[in-house]
């Protein structure tokens, strides 16, 4: 009983990797120090369940083949919920709510698309181009809304802040922005300035997102980790400057 409470002990305490990509200002590196309020938030999970963990930036489309290929003791951070996704991996509780996304349109677009009142007349025009991550989702609601889209969609292996300047650029049309990103871009990049932001009554809500983690990982580490998000209260109340700065 004393060796399998041993072994027991031993895969509890194993460490997992947890992988996170570039996206301001939820995490990212500046002057290779590891900042943002949601990397933050999940090294308190980690720190506070006693669940021994590395973290590690990657860029998305390589995080989610490692999921679909079984990587034991993995976790990645910040993630949505999706269908397709769950055969792969195991869902915490939420440890966000975003705010409803706005649009980010070049300065040659937004002149085309002023005459658009709803996202789903922007998206009906063919003429324009939307620029995502490859392997990326905008969420359940506006990826079903991009099924039946006539404007074309752009998949780039880029993370966040280079989207942003292929859209200065006008190399895209427009992007689904999420506002604490815009709200730092404006703030760090002069490439904000030839960039329009609008707001459509017809946007979906905002996604919760999730830390997602491998199957082999135990539920009792998951309950521990669920345990921290819990006593969190995570709502969906906008963050301070202060907790935006992390």
């Amino acid at each position: 009983m004393l060796w399998l409470a041993a072994v027991t002990a031993t895969a509890q305490a194993q460490e997992i990797t947890v992988a996170w990509r570039e996206n301001p200002p939820y995490n990212y590196t500046e002057q290779g120090v590891e900042k943002g309020f949601l990397l933050a938030r999940g090294k308190q999970i980690f720190a506070q369940a006693h669940v021994p963990a590395q973290f590690v930036v990657e860029p998305t489309k390589r995080i989610w083949a490692k999921f679909r290929v079984g990587t034991p003791a993995y976790c990645s951070l910040g993630r949505y919920r999706l269908p397709e996704r769950e055969p792969v991996m195991q869902y915490s509780l939420p440890i966000h709510i975003d705010p409803p996304r706005i649009v980010l349109l070049s300065a040659a677009a937004a002149r085309q698309a002023h005459k658009y009142g709803k996202v789903t007349e922007l998206l009906a025009d063919s003429s324009l181009s939307l620029g995502m991550s490859d392997g990326g989702s905008f969420g359940t609601e506006i990826d079903d809304m991009l099924k039946s889209a006539a404007t074309q969609v752009e998949r780039r292996t880029v993370e966040s802040p280079l989207m942003m300047k292929l859209l200065a650029a006008d190399r895209i049309s427009f992007v689904f922005a999420d506002r604490y990103a815009w709200h730092y871009l404006k703030q760090h990049d002069p490439a904000a300035k030839d960039i329009v932001a609008r707001e459509f009554p017809d946007m979906p809500a905002g996604q919760k997102r999730y830390l997602v983690c491998s199957k082999d990982i135990s539920p009792d580490v998951m309950h521990r980790l669920n345990a921290v998000i819990k006593s969190m209260k995570i709502s969906a109340q906008p963050l301070t400057d202060a907790e935006l700065n992390q």
